[in-house]
């Protein structure tokens, strides 16, 4: 920034930037709205500046400048191969199959599961996190999943249909970055399930206690793939859904 209050940038010999418009945001009043007007721009007799009347921001126009505004954008964080989608406040990210702790805290005597801890293994899973919301899918298989790759029910316990994760009392992460992934995880697994959220936690003879008591019980060297209860989902669909789109 120049003395005077102006501002120039330089990308090329070729490529010297013209200001061509300006973005006014208006806010305030009782209901604590905004709204902006952008507004093109044209030069006076003297050279100078000056704004044209102005027409609502609308989405169509938003999107063009952010591609615009992406031609000179700069990636700062690399790109790990368990990330999906990055979008502009979502985050996408699947972990493979795996032996991890899981910490139960139910009533034994009604559930046959008490306040237990034990590493047990775990289906593929994919979470995602955007504004206000935290979902987590299980997945069949090891290999990195697809648009097309089909959702199913969680089998763990405090996850409602449709993935949305019961928070509780946990403490999350406060952001949505690449960086922030471990956290999230650790959140999750680090936390008490107490209870099924839906009516068919998972296809097995006896329910949900049945299942994590033959889990913790070490039935299973693998996770049983067969139990998941289908999610009548497609990552793609997911994705699309969370940053806006249709189903």
């Amino acid at each position: 920034m120049a003395a005077g209050g102006k501002f120039s940038a330089n990308f090329g010999a070729d490529n010297r930037l013209k200001l061509t418009g300006a973005i006014m945001i208006y806010s305030g009043g009782n209901n604590g709205g905004a709204f902006a007007n952008y507004h093109g721009i044209y030069l006076d007799k003297q050279k100078q500046p000056a704004l044209l009347e102005g027409s609502p921001l609308g989405q169509t126009m938003m999107a063009a400048m952010v591609r615009d505004f992406s031609k000179n954008a700069q990636v700062g964080s690399f790109l790990s191969g368990n990330v999906l989608s990055v979008g502009m406040d979502s985050l996408v990210w699947w972990i493979k199959p795996s032996k991890r702790e899981i910490h139960f805290s139910c009533n034994k005597a009604k559930t046959g599961i008490g306040v237990e801890t034990a590493i047990v293994p775990h289906p593929a899973m994919i979470f995602s996190v955007s504004e206000g919301e935290w979902r987590v899918f299980a997945i069949k298989g090891n290999t990195r999943p697809t648009e097309k790759t089909a959702l199913f029910q969680v089998p763990h316990f405090n996850v409602w249909a449709g993935g949305r994760i019961c928070t509780g009392n946990v403490t999350l992460p406060k952001d949505y970055s690449i960086e922030s992934m471990a956290a999230w995880e650790k959140a999750y697994f680090g936390s008490n399930f107490t209870h099924p959220n839906v009516t068919q936690l998972v296809n097995y003879e006896g329910g949900a206690y049945a299942f994590w008591r033959s889990m913790l019980d070490g039935a299973f060297p693998k996770f049983p793939n067969e139990v998941l209860v289908p999610g009548n989902l497609t990552l793609g669909n997911h994705i699309r859904k969370i940053n806006g789109g249709s189903r």
